[in-house]
């Protein structure tokens, strides 16, 4: 039986031959019949998980209306599109109008435009990586599959072979691992780099959540300052610790398919913003000076091709999506894959959707700060919006959007948590053993972990006054690593595309390019060029 997806030749893989002899009324009984009735027409162990697969409850129906007014199902294709967008985007998203203001409205479009496009290659790079491996892992590449050899057959020689889903439509505790950053790194060069790869997470993770922490005392002092006096105070100290009990229950879950409605509401923040934006170019009266549509700099260009680069950064919980990814419903089209196969599929277009929508969020938001504020738009777009410009209807619109801010920086640090954690557990494990690993990753012990790294970062954001050029640094050289030099490394190793050597030299080209301009920026913003 063969299938393949409209327009994707890719995507073409055998669901399993059927038996010699079969008659063409055996489908049926693979199509609507039960496990034991495919069982004594002789299907093969592919076709028997998909007779399997069928008696299993329907998440939703076609008949209930589009599938974008259904409910969110953790691990689906649009929870985890969400999620990669909430995770990319959080509160940075404040600082694009500037981005584009730094090169002109045109020339700042073509580095959106091609921001979201390196920035979706490499994720690309890096789902196909990950399933080439469990392929090999499995003992079964395309070749032997489409040559109507299965798992019934027998591994490759000389390869090892995961065990199979415990039930239907459920991916193996092996297969899961192999889609992280780990086992990538380890597989390429040793059994301990994986730990470094962990460690720059890890850290990277700390230095964001630590910026959010910093961003929500800065929002706090600037809030209580326009509204009751500018002589008031609050203890940053304080702050750390009510901010503290707000994150941490949302930092509890060990999986981004729990927190769907966070990622909800940290996207509804953002489409305020733009909102506001949109309000405040009819309300509010922003400098006379004319808009600059082109501003060619070597530079300026640079430094704009880098700050949307970052507001598309999801890497750091991408392999976090994969490995959460739900079985596919009954009456979608991968269903009748391999479910490996099937996850490929949706991981893409989850990446390729996610690319799609944080470039329509950027482009409207950071244009319309721009026409609006023009010359004068600073880091944080909010901060545009004041007494002496706007009116009182649209300032008390800023102050609420502030809060929601404040509160979607919080839900941030959770999304954040979640790969952090993880990536420390490990490095824990390697220091003091598996066995101290395992106990850590159980509640309550989890739960003491996590109050302790979350009250550590909000003390540590508190003693510090500005480190937005720290955290831009940081995630400068780090995001850098882990969205363009480590995807070329992987894909360099791996033998994807090696027929197609125009298309294999471009992608590790583009990916070489965009990783000297993401360290030629940190440079020059060190050197303060």
């Amino acid at each position: 039986i063969w299938l393949k997806l409209p327009g994707r030749a890719d995507r073409g893989h055998c669901l399993g031959a059927m038996p010699a002899g079969a008659a063409a009324g055996d489908g049926a009984a693979l199509a609507t019949g039960s496990p034991q009735a495919c069982a004594q027409q002789g299907c093969t162990t592919n076709q028997m998980t998909m007779a399997s697969s069928r008696e299993m409850p329907l998440i939703g129906s076609p008949s209930q209306g589009s599938r974008l007014l259904r409910p969110l199902v953790p691990g689906g294709v649009r929870s985890s599109v969400i999620a990669l967008c909430a995770t990319a985007l959080g509160t940075g998203v404040l600082s694009m109008p500037l981005a584009m203001q730094t090169s002109g409205l045109v020339a700042g479009w073509a580095m959106l435009l091609l921001a979201t496009g390196m920035v979706a290659l490499s994720g690309d790079v890096l789902v196909r990586c990950s399933h080439e491996q469990e392929q090999k892992t499995r003992g079964q590449d395309e070749a032997t599959a489409c040559g109507g050899a299965g798992l019934e057959e027998g591994p490759m020689p000389g390869r090892t072979v995961l065990p199979p889903p415990a039930s239907p439509g459920t991916a193996s505790l092996a297969a899961s691992q192999v889609r992280s950053w780990n086992f990538l790194l380890e597989l390429h060069i040793g059994p301990r780099a994986g730990l470094l790869l962990e460690a720059i997470v890890c850290l990277f993770g700390c230095g964001v959540s630590t910026m959010y922490f910093v961003f929500m005392y800065q929002f706090t002092d600037g809030i209580l300052r326009s509204q009751f006096s500018h002589d008031i105070q609050v203890s940053h100290s304080i702050l750390a610790l009510v901010f503290s009990a707000c994150v941490l229950p949302l930092s509890l879950p060990t999986s981004l398919g729990n927190m769907q409605w966070l990622t909800v509401f940290v996207f509804s923040v953002i489409a305020g913003v733009i909102v506001l934006l949109l309000v405040g170019l009819g309300t509010c009266h922003g400098p006379s000076e004319p808009l600059s549509w082109l501003n060619v700099s070597a530079r300026g260009l640079l430094k704009s091709f880098c700050l949307f680069i970052f507001a598309h950064m999801y890497h750091m919980n991408l392999y976090t999506v994969y490995a959460g990814l739900c079985p596919p419903h009954t009456w979608g089209r991968t269903f009748p894959l391999q479910r490996d196969v099937a996850d490929l599929v949706r991981m893409r277009r989850s990446l390729r959707s996610a690319a799609l929508s944080n470039f329509a969020l950027v482009a409207v938001l950071s244009s319309a700060g721009t026409a609006l504020w023009k010359g004068t738009t600073m880091g944080n777009v909010m901060s545009n919006f004041t007494k002496q410009t706007c009116r009182p209807d649209v300032m008390v619109a800023s102050v609420i959007m502030q809060v929601a801010l404040i509160l979607s920086a919080s839900f941030c640090i959770p999304l954040n948590m979640v790969q952090t954690r993880a990536s420390l557990l490990t490095l824990l494990g390697a220091a003091f053993g598996e066995r101290t690993r395992d106990r850590l990753g159980q509640a309550p012990l989890r739960h003491l972990l996590t109050t302790c790294m979350i009250l550590g970062l909000a003390f540590l954001a508190s003693e510090l006054a500005d480190v937005a050029s720290i955290i831009g640094v940081l995630s400068g050289t780090l995001g850098t690593a882990l969205m363009f030099m480590l995807p070329a490394f992987f894909y360099q190793r791996s033998g994807l595309d090696i027929k197609r050597p125009f298309r294999r030299n471009a992608t590790l080209t583009a990916l070489a390019v965009s990783s000297i301009a993401g360290l030629t920026n940190v440079i020059l913003t060190v050197l303060k060029v």
